[in-house]
């Protein structure tokens, strides 16, 4: 919902005021859990030897590479889809707007069908929304300048990706039993790297080769990603969803 949000704030007065009003959220977001969030308690505080063993788990290394190249090639995409629309497509800005609550709303929907499909058949559910998500990206690269069919891709995309977040800490969960703390906390900093690194390749992409190659090597990190589901051939364990 804020991608939208932020692009009618920046049509309506300019992208000064919609990081402004970014940043008053974010410091009213921080007062609301200082105030009303409670405490939680720990009984044994995780320390460095947890991560180093976290570290030497083999099958962990996979999931993570799954998250960068997934995450990776999301967010390579993702931080340029505006002028992806913009410029090859020729949307308005409305029509961007609405159609990124859309995404958001598909989003959405993507996370609620995730703990249903995760639970009964998770590596199913990881391949399947890898590959859709792969295939939404390619679509957008190969028929982009087609409203319809970027519109369809875009949804499909938000849809897949709002699942694969779920998917991936289930499989963290599975793979490391014994410090599911400290694997979670890994995972989440190799996620915040991925984003990071994605977004810094799509730039790169798109100043050298523009916005449908910067598409296309997004669906391409996410076959990668597809490609290490099939390397963890150990891990063909369903993955049950605690409650």
């Amino acid at each position: 919902m804020s991608v939208p949000a932020g692009t009618l704030i920046a049509s309506m007065f300019n992208w000064r005021i919609a990081f402004i009003a970014s940043a008053v959220l974010g410091i009213l977001v921080l007062l609301i859990q200082i105030l009303w969030l409670p405490k939680l308690t720990t009984e044994n505080a995780l320390g460095l030897s947890v991560f180093f063993g976290v570290l030497r788990n083999r099958k962990l290394h996979i999931v993570l590479l799954y998250s960068i190249f997934a995450f990776g090639g999301h967010f390579a995409s993702y931080t340029f889809v505006t002028p992806f629309f913009q410029q090859i497509i020729v949307f308005s800005t409305l029509a961007i707007s609405i159609l990124m609550l859309a995404y958001g709303i598909m989003g959405v929907l993507g996370n609620l069908l995730g703990g249903i499909t995760t639970s009964r058949n998770s590596r199913g559910t990881q391949i399947t929304v890898t590959i859709l998500f792969s295939v939404a990206l390619l679509t957008l690269a190969l028929f982009g300048q087609f409203q319809i069919v970027a519109s369809g891709a875009l949804l499909l995309w938000a849809l897949a990706f709002g699942i694969i977040p779920l998917s991936a800490q289930l499989w963290v969960q599975y793979t490391s039993p014994e410090a599911p703390e400290g694997a979670q906390a890994m995972a989440t900093a190799i996620t915040q790297l991925a984003i990071s690194l994605g977004a810094l390749v799509g730039g790169v992409a798109v100043d050298n080769m523009g916005l449908k190659a910067d598409t296309a090597l997004g669906a391409i990190l996410g076959i990668v990603a597809l490609g290490m589901i099939f390397v963890a051939r150990e891990d063909k364990k369903e993955i049950k969803a605690s409650n």
